[in-house]
């Protein structure tokens, strides 16, 4: 009897160590996928213009952060700008491509692709606390997503919104948690993409 209560208290601790992740809707506002049938590749850009980390702007944000942390250590509010900008350029694209790709089956970063897909709207609603084992709250997303012609843009032929994309892991930084809200809202949107192909 030990041995099994021991075994079950194992399997709850790996599963603990795994994120959580969630997506409460996800839909196709306007169009349809249709138009990808055959397709081998996409391009897949981000426009950050309309990011939003609750309720404050990109930059509202990132000047806040600076000012306090180089208020308490100068200096260390310049590297987070830099490393905040390039987390958002680098690694969450990456990321986020690396996922949709994956679950997908094609290229998604072929700029002479016949259709892009643009990720806006990018709203992390709760920057989220806590962890997988103490409990807490998971960070939470509201983010678009837009398909266009590569060659034009101004177009829309699909929009998908996927609403309270949630993610909790163990730890993390902001960016970490922004970049594990877009792994799964490209898991998501995954689906529907992939019936089309």
């Amino acid at each position: 009897m030990r041995k099994i209560s021991v075994l079950c208290t194992g399997v709850v601790l790996l599963l603990c160590m795994f994120n959580t992740q969630t997506v409460k809707a996800q839909k196709v506002t306007s169009g349809d996928l249709t138009f990808l049938k055959g397709q081998k590749s996409i391009n897949v850009v981000f426009n950050y213009s309309g990011l939003k980390i609750e309720k404050e702007t990109d930059a509202e944000f990132v000047a806040r952060e600076v000012a306090e942390r180089n208020a308490k250590e100068p200096g260390t509010g310049d590297k987070f700008k830099t490393d905040w900008e390039k987390d958002k350029t680098e690694r969450v694209v990456a990321a986020f491509k690396k996922v949709l790709g994956e679950e997908i089956g094609i290229r998604v970063d072929d700029p002479d692709a016949k259709y892009t897909l643009i990720v806006y709207n990018i709203d992390l609603t709760n920057k989220g606390w806590g962890n997988k084992i103490s409990g807490g709250n998971p960070a939470s997303m509201n983010v678009d997503f837009r398909f266009v012609e590569t060659t034009y843009q101004a177009g829309t032929l699909c929009i998908i919104q996927s609403e309270k994309v949630r993610y909790m892991a163990f730890t993390g930084t902001l960016s970490q948690k922004i970049q594990g809200c877009l792994e799964y809202a490209a898991k998501q949107i995954s689906r529907p993409i992939k019936k089309n192909l």
